[in-house]
């Protein structure tokens, strides 16, 4: 584990605000990486000072969310640190504790909600299989108004205890009613890593679903829709969502200090989406590859590793073409039968070339232009394949121009993944 000083976070693998080809912003990733310090990538990605923690109250334990590796995930994730005793909520409410971070007024505008807009989020969260709720209230995720009437969240996600102990879902309306809208088993979700993608129109008539599954069998544990519920306040201007540990102490003999994993946040806005598998590392029950460490050949053109501290694990894999015609091939070893969406996360830059995708020697999706003003890490997904057994395969990227605005033709590769 990565302990105090940890480590920089990505709603990608970093700050970026992903831009499409044609739009400015496709979604914006939060992703651990393992090597940045972590609350200056948190802060990088959601903006201003997004964390709200107890380390006031803790100086000697230091950051409360770290970064450790998950052998289960095979790279580094968010560790959110939560103790019994002495943690607090900032050092003013005694009665409870929050470690959590958000969306706020130093945002950037994209990942804030305004009224009548539409935003995806989608997420990975761990439970310890010892987690232990409060029977008061124990929320890992809420849906929060950013200012004016801000005081009870619109939507929260809770663990409870009891006999059994569920994980609700839970609304609270303009009037300050408060309704359990879905339960499920809160033994689902203990000692498993799950995907949540969830999707409202924040108005007074708003629209919400909430999906989680697991990632291990892609198995489907929740699944909750509404059409017409209130999802705005009076007096605000945004809407925020947020992510933690946020627990009453009232209870405190039956809580215990809790160790919540969360990894691969996305966030999205309008027609832009989170789909699954997007961003740095594998999909669920996918296969996933880092470019710079698996075996590749290159024609026309030397291929070198680039240290970035928002690539996946640190690097990206650039092609450095310098025309037309040059390629890199990389064999992806040992997929195991079944149908799949080949996706690729790639750092779009000023200076990135146009390629063509073949995998097996036949060409797969269009052209990829990986020019952007802006630089930051995409993933584009080129096509779906399917494998009658286990094997090798080789992808090829091929260099066929480059954008008249970039100033090179170089290529770039982060993860190849093959999502189920």
């Amino acid at each position: 584990m990565l302990h105090p000083s940890l480590r920089r976070l990505c709603v990608l693998a970093v700050p970026a605000l992903l831009a499409g080809a044609p739009a400015a912003v496709a979604q914006t990733f939060l992703t651990a990486n393992g090597t940045s310090d972590t609350y200056s990538l948190i802060n990088s990605v959601l903006g201003g000072n997004a964390i709200e923690s107890p380390d006031c109250s803790h100086t000697s334990f230091g950051p409360h969310i770290t970064q450790a590796f998950d052998s289960t995930l095979n790279k580094s994730v968010f560790v959110f640190h939560s103790h019994v005793t002495p943690d607090n909520d900032r050092c003013s409410n005694f009665d409870r504790q929050r470690i959590e971070i958000k969306t706020h007024g130093p945002s950037p505008s994209y990942v804030k909600a305004f009224r009548n807009e539409v935003t995806t989020y989608r997420w990975r969260f761990k439970l310890d299989a010892g987690f232990q709720p409060s029977p008061n209230f124990t929320h890992i995720h809420q849906i929060k108004a950013g200012d004016g009437d801000s005081g009870a969240p619109i939507m929260t996600i809770t663990p409870r205890a009891g006999n059994p102990q569920l994980l609700q879902l839970i609304h609270t309306d303009s009037n300050g009613d408060g309704t359990t809208l879905s339960t499920s088993p809160l033994s689902n979700y203990k000692g498993v890593w799950v995907e949540a993608y969830e999707r409202m129109t924040h108005d007074f008539s708003g629209t919400y679903s909430l999906q989680i599954r697991r990632l291990d069998n892609n198995q489907l544990l929740w699944n909750y829709s509404n059409n017409d519920i209130d999802m705005w306040r009076d007096g605000t201007t945004f809407s925020r969502p947020k992510w933690g540990v946020y627990r009453s102490l009232n209870s405190a003999s039956q809580l215990r200090d809790e160790q919540v994993r969360f990894d691969r946040f996305c966030l999205a806005k309008g027609s832009d989406d989170c789909p699954a598998g997007s961003g740095p590392g594998p999909g669920p029950s996918g296969v996933s590859f880092e470019a710079d460490a698996i075996p590749r050949t290159v024609s026309g053109a030397t291929a070198a590793s680039q240290n970035d501290a928002n690539a996946t694990n640190g690097t990206w894999l650039a092609l450095l073409a310098d025309g037309v015609s040059d390629y890199i091939e990389y064999t992806l070893s040992s997929v195991p039968a079944g149908t799949y969406s080949l996706r690729m996360t790639y750092k779009a830059h000023p200076n990135r070339g146009i390629l063509q995708a073949s995998l097996d020697g036949a060409n797969i999706g269009s052209q990829l232009d990986q020019y952007s003003a802006s630089p930051g890490f995409q993933t584009v997904t080129f096509g779906t394949v399917t494998f009658g057994s286990t094997g090798n395969h080789t992808l090829r990227l091929t260099t066929t121009g480059r954008n008249g605005s970039a100033g090179a033709f170089t290529l770039s590769a982060d993860v190849i993944s093959l999502v189920p």
